[in-house]
C-alpha cells in the first residue's frame, strides 16, 4: 500500500507510468481525486485520458474508486466530486476497473470540517467495499 498526502490524479498516473512495481504486487487499488475535486482544472479531461491509458497498460489487476460523498459536503465540493466521478464513469464505466458506492454510502470526516480525510470507520468500510469488488472480479473470472 502506498499513500501520498496531497496527491492528484496526475501524480497517480506518473507513479504508475514511471515507477516499476515489484513482481510481488498483484493488485493495484487507486483511490485518488479528492484534491482534484476541490480545484477546477481545465486539463482534467486530458489528465483522465492519460490516466486511463496508463491503467489499461497495467499487467496486474486494477480497480479505480469513485469519490464518495462526504457528510455536510459543500455545494462546490459536490459539484467537483460529481464532475470528477462523471469523467471517471465516462472513461471506465464499461470496464471492470471502476468501483462505485451504494447510494446510502456517505463518509464522515476524520475531524470536524475536514472533508478530505475519511474517518477510521469509513476507511475500513471503503477497504471492505474495494475488497468485495476484487472478490467479485475473481468469482466472475473463475466461476465455480
Amino acid at each position: 500500500m502506498a499513500a501520498y498526502r496531497g496527491a492528484l490524479l496526475q501524480d497517480a498516473t506518473c507513479t504508475l507510468s514511471e515507477s516499476p512495481l515489484p513482481f510481488s504486487i498483484k493488485r493495484i487499488v487507486i483511490y485518488v481525486g479528492v484534491n482534484n475535486r476541490d480545484c477546477y482544472d481545465s486539463l482534467l479531461v486530458n489528465h483522465m485520458a492519460r490516466f486511463k491509458e496508463v491503467v489499461s497498460l497495467q499487467t496486474r489487476e486494477v480497480i479505480v474508486s469513485l469519490l464518495p460523498t462526504f457528510e455536510d459536503e459543500l455545494m462546490e465540493e459536490t459539484r467537483g466530486r460529481l464532475r470528477y466521478n462523471n469523467f471517471l464513469t465516462d472513461l471506465f464505466g464499461e470496464t471492470r476497473f471502476l468501483v462505485g458506492f451504494p447510494d446510502e454510502f456517505s463518509c464522515a470526516p476524520r475531524s470536524q470540517g475536514d472533508r478530505r480525510h475519511l474517518s477510521d470507520d469509513d476507511c475500513q468500510q471503503l477497504v471492505s467495499l474495494l475488497c468485495t469488488h476484487f472478490e467479485s472480479l475473481n468469482s466472475t473470472a473463475h466461476p465455480q
